[in-house]
């Protein structure tokens, strides 16, 4: 254990009620360290007084944390050799021999991922998303591409693979109870890969040690020796630090991409260790050895998705629907077509409900707009899914929709998704997101109190945490209170100018408070911020006609319609503002 003030966050003031300050759960023991660094955790958060009663068998990971209790074992171990029954596991849990290599990484998942924690681990489980959620490769934790750059704690990078994809497992390349290589230097690659191919000049380009005095100069200011450039790890897995201390390789083993860094502004191995040379050269010299081509890669398509452009949406479409490409990056790309293309991606979207990967049915789940009974028809199955999160987000989805408007016979189903939901959010409590997942939880149910308390209670654990901002704002405006909703939305705005729905949020609130000038103000720096949007353009147009600017008004529901030429609310606002100027002949077409 160390102080980390003089390195991870030096140059940054952590004041004592700031989240990530010391005494605060942003490096709390209970809730951030221990599931992972002990055994047989109970994390024993009580929900209501907020304190925890954490109990452990081990302070440290022992057997019993990968391998479950030990006493079966104990009792097979104290029988005479031939008394011992084959084919028993040697009386372990958990079976870690024998295997697929799915369920080996998943076993190791358990704390080498991203994720939110359901629950405490109990061993019993049959996919990953019965007891957490891994994070998805998406900004900000993972560069455009995909990555590494926020603690991913190697899955969700070795997920992304051709590794993974091919079979291969954490114990091919670490001895899992030392979690060193099992191998050193290129023998490691050479297990699978030929040497006669890979491990040559011809293949990495670079000079072996001996053969050259001179050194170059990484990103981290490290002088890196001859030899080290031949090293396969160093092309295909580069590093970065976390923790201020602990280098960690990106295990999604790239093959290195300086035309994707030109394109998305991300790092490539290449320029990570020569940092005194510029992306052309790196890109230039690739060329030379090894031609101008260059195979597709999804990070173009998580790129583009992420920003909304308009031509991403194809591109995604063929991510999702293409299983060779690893479920974590499908389930990425649905995500991304949920959030930015809803409407284009129905269809996308509802096969994905169905998907084999329980990854791909809950991002499916999470995004699947609902316009009207058929979509809830669609979700409707999936309150039976087997696996325990994507069901209970087909239940909180479900939720928002009257319950008289359900059949009758899925009420048990919801009701009992909706409490696994309930108590898996009130276990990781002492996080702001699962307070703010509550607050939405009650919102849906139409139970505003219990929601602002949960938003509240959120902001009180960590003030920085937006997402609580602007929904307890839109509780508020719903109970009248808008100079409270006002307040929170300015915030946001100030300190968040990337949350650009925020913008957009606070100009319709001012209009709505008739605050008209000002309302204008906001509802331009969203257009600004999503050119894309057709609805910000719409409401500027009827403000302005408002204001008596009729040029303005008329070029904003011009470009709405340009962005979505057949809206019925667009043709009309445009007829209706002409006709209201005495332009008849230039209505009659809307």
């Amino acid at each position: 254990w160390y102080h980390m003030a003089d390195t991870v966050y030096s140059g940054q003031d952590i004041p004592a009620d700031d989240w990530l300050h010391w005494t605060r759960l942003g490096q709390n023991w209970n809730g951030m360290c221990a599931d992972c660094h002990s055994t047989n955790l109970k994390k024993g958060f009580d929900f209501a007084k907020e304190t925890f009663n954490t109990t452990w068998s081990e302070i440290d990971v022992s057997c019993e944390a990968c391998h479950g209790p030990s006493s079966e074992h104990l009792k097979w171990a104290n029988l005479p050799e031939l008394a011992r029954p084959e084919q028993t596991n040697y009386g372990l849990v958990v079976q870690t021999s024998n295997i697929t290599s799915r369920r080996y990484v998943d076993l190791c998942a358990r704390c080498h991922t991203r994720r939110s924690a359901l629950k405490d681990y109990d061993f019993k489980w049959f996919d990953l998303l019965d007891h957490m959620i891994p994070e998805l490769v998406r900004e900000p934790s993972y560069y455009p591409d995909g990555q590494i750059l926020e603690e991913d704690y190697v899955f969700g990078s070795f997920t992304q693979s051709r590794m993974y994809m091919e079979g291969v497992q954490c114990n091919d390349c670490h001895n899992v109870h030392s979690g060193k290589r099992i191998l050193e230097g290129n023998a490691l690659c050479l297990q699978c890969h030929r040497g006669d191919v890979y491990d040559t000049y011809d293949h990495h380009f670079h000079k072996y040690e001996g053969q050259s005095t001179l050194e170059v100069v990484d990103e981290f200011g490290i002088e890196q020796p001859v030899g080290s450039g031949a090293q396969c790890i160093n092309c295909h897995m580069p590093g970065r630090y976390y923790m201020g201390v602990d280098y960690r390789r990106d295990h999604s083993f790239r093959i290195p991409r300086p035309d994707i860094s030109e394109e998305l502004g991300t790092p490539n191995a290449c320029n990570q260790c020569h940092a005194n040379e510029s992306i052309p050269w790196a890109k230039k010299s690739l060329a030379d050895w090894y031609g101008k081509k260059r195979r597709p890669h999804y990070g173009i398509a998580l790129a583009e998705g992420h920003h909304g452009s308009p031509d991403a949406y194809q591109r995604l479409a063929a991510l999702v629907s293409d299983d060779l490409y690893p479920p974590i990056v499908r389930a990425t790309a649905l995500s991304l077509i949920g959030e930015n293309y809803p409407d284009s991606g129905m269809v996308v979207m509802k096969n994905a409900l169905k998907d084999i990967e329980s990854q791909i049915r809950y991002a499916a789940v999470r995004f699947y707009p609902l316009n009207g009974m058929d979509q809830v028809n669609d979700l409707l199955p999936v309150l039976n899914d087997p696996v325990r999160a994507v069901r209970f987000e087909a239940a909180v989805r479900l939720s928002i929709v009257p319950r008289e408007q359900l059949p009758k016979t899925k009420w048990k189903a919801l009701d009992e998704a909706l409490l696994e939901y309930k108590h898996a959010m009130q276990y990781s409590g002492d996080f702001a997101a699962s307070r703010h997942n509550l607050g939405n939880y009650y919102q849906n149910n139409g139970v505003a109190d219990s929601a602002v308390v949960n938003y509240l209670a959120a902001l009180r654990i960590d003030d920085h945490f937006y997402p609580a901002k602007v929904n307890l704002s839109m509780v508020y405006n719903s109970l009248g209170q808008n100079d409270k909703a006002e307040i929170l939305l300015r915030d946001v705005v100030k300190n968040h100018p990337e949350v650009s729905d925020a913008s957009y949020s606070l100009g319709l609130l001012l209009a709505e408070m008739q605050k008209y000038d000002e309302a204008v103000i906001f509802l331009e720096l969203a257009a600004r911020s999503i050119p894309d949007r057709p609805r910000i353009f719409y409401n500027l147009g009827l403000i302005y006609q408002y204001l008596g600017d009729q040029n303005k008004a008329e070029a904003n529901l011009l470009r709405c319609l340009e962005l979505e030429t057949r809206n019925f609310d667009f043709l009309f606002a445009l007829a209706d503002h002409y006709i209201k100027q005495g332009e008849y002949r230039s209505a009659r077409p809307y």
